[in-house]
């Protein structure tokens, strides 16, 4: 990677936020790999954690007090990723958006199908003010297309795309073998019960390979059932991750 100099000491701090469960995931991956990138480019960088529990609205609004009463007067730049640090204040600051407090926006229905007056109320007040907070940030990118649809839908908040980068450079090209393979973060939100379903009712000898942990793992294990075509890893290495990648149909 080419360095430029002009970013020498430039103090930065990224704002993240971790699982109120502990659990880690691409989030996670891409914090440590952008410091990572910061320092090599020569900044001062420094990964600064705030609550992600989404337990209470309660919690979720003083975790947006929170941030937004953070002093970051000490560093020259702040980049925040996901909610609530966007509601951080400061006067060099770019968002790159992971997401937004998702259980307001598409995962409401299927979070609260019976919703109340209350429910929907708190809902269309965490739009307003996630509204207000990300408008104010003139430097706003996504990790990826249907975040910035999602911020266009729900926020009227134009945004551009920015990919994440690889997270390694040792991928290539193996033999093409006999399965699927997803790694992530076991989530309901990430739908791989819709995976485990389309391959039991499959009579195709091709396999499903899952790697990571999470809070569906039990679920997902009792919905795939004694179906051998389907494999948990758990967690694995960066190697495995490779290995995996290399040789999967897809």
């Amino acid at each position: 990677m080419h360095r430029d100099n002009s970013y020498a000491g430039l103090r930065v701090a990224v704002i993240s936020c971790f699982q109120a469960t502990g659990e880690s995931g691409g989030a996670e991956r891409l914090y440590h790999a952008l410091i990572e990138a910061l320092i090599d480019q020569g900044c001062n960088a420094q990964l600064l954690k705030v609550s992600g529990d989404e337990s209470t609205f309660e919690q979720i609004l003083d975790n947006y007090a929170y941030c937004n009463n953070l002093d970051l007067s000490e560093f020259d730049l702040v980049i925040s990723t996901k909610a609530p640090t966007y509601a951080i204040q400061h006067h060099r600051h770019v968002l790159w958006l992971v997401h937004t407090t998702r259980v307001f926006y598409d995962m409401f229905e299927k979070s609260f199908p019976s919703a109340d007056k209350h429910r929907k109320q708190q809902r269309k007040q965490i739009q307003e003010i996630d509204t207000e907070l990300i408008k104010r940030i003139p430097a706003r990118f996504t990790i990826g297309h249907e975040v910035s649809n999602r911020l266009a839908r729900y926020n009227d908040i134009e945004s551009e795309v920015l990919h994440p980068p690889l997270g390694s450079n040792e991928f290539r090209e193996g033999t093409t073998g006999d399965y699927f393979f997803i790694p992530g973060r076991l989530h309901p939100w990430k739908r791989l019960d819709l995976l485990i379903t389309a391959v039991k009712l499959s009579s195709m000898p091709l396999k499903l390979v899952i790697a990571g942990v999470g809070e569906a793992e039990a679920e997902l294990k009792t919905l795939a059932g004694d179906d051998t075509r389907i494999q948990f890893l758990g967690r694995i290495t960066d190697k495995e991750l490779v290995d995996l990648y290399s040789s999967s149909l897809a």
